[in-house]
């Protein structure tokens, strides 16, 4: 079974930099969930409270998740070695047991790999519990298999610890077949975001996760291993929120 864990922007960007990512940790609890993802982007003021939700996320023994926007190689194709190091500092902080990070605009010829790998080094990712991983966005520099693909098979072949996390909605902005990328990435994969995306008037729009037995997503999920964790990245509305994350999150558990 696998475990669960609820995106903070799955609340509402609005809602959640009003209310502080501290809010939604006993909501993931009280609703079942087995951890919570924490996004960088939506802190609404510097310094973050890093310390204090490692706090509470471990008196409501969830698990933690740390996601930043930015992107592992820079337009120049060179390491973002300041956003990187933000990175890992800030996750290790709150006591994350993933790292997810976009690739950005990794180019084979160019980008540095031994340097990442020194990076990766020095917070010991091979023996620290933390998974550092690399998702697919919504963008052709970092939302193609090729590129992916390739960066993940070099990382592979130089001992360099970095998996994926497989967000199965966003292929849908890269006109990607979902399932013919899972066959293709599923060796590196160690978290999954779900979500369901279809066009309304020529814009992709997230929705939640349709609750029909024959639902593509339920499919897809029976690619990968039934233990890898599972995240809820869709809007979670309505009047009793808590209920409403319970539902989802039981729908995911036994998918």
């Amino acid at each position: 079974m696998a475990a669960v864990i609820v995106t903070t922007s799955a609340f509402g960007a609005d809602q959640v930099m009003e209310r502080g990512q501290l809010y939604f940790v006993p909501i993931v609890a009280d609703a079942g969930g087995n951890g919570i993802e924490i996004r960088r982007e939506l802190f609404a003021n510097e310094p973050f409270p890093l310390e204090e939700l490692k706090a509470v996320i471990h008196k409501y023994r969830l698990t933690a998740v740390y996601s930043a926007p930015e992107q592992i190689w820079k337009e120049d194709g060179k390491l973002n070695l300041e956003g990187i190091r933000a990175t890992i500092q800030e996750g290790v902080l709150i006591g994350t047991s993933i790292i997810k990070m976009p690739l950005g605009n990794y180019r084979p010829d160019h980008s540095d790999l031994q340097l990442l790998k020194r990076i990766l080094g020095e917070y010991n990712f091979h023996d620290s519990g933390i998974q550092f991983t690399v998702e697919n966005d919504q963008t052709f520099c970092g939302g193609r298999i090729e590129r992916l693909r390739e960066f993940l098979a070099r990382c592979k072949v130089n001992d360099i610890p970095v998996k994926m996390t497989f967000d199965i909605g966003n292929w849908a902005w890269t006109d990607t077949n979902t399932f013919e990328a899972a066959e293709q990435m599923k060796p590196y994969v160690v978290y999954i975001h779900c979500k369901h995306v279809e066009q309304q008037s020529g814009i992709n729009q997230t929705l939640p996760l349709p609750t029909a037995l024959n639902a593509a997503w339920r499919k897809l999920l029976s690619v990968f291993p039934p233990d890898i964790p599972r995240a809820i990245e869709f809007p979670l509305n309505g009047s009793d929120i808590t209920g409403t994350t319970a539902k989802y999150i039981q729908l995911l558990t036994h998918a």
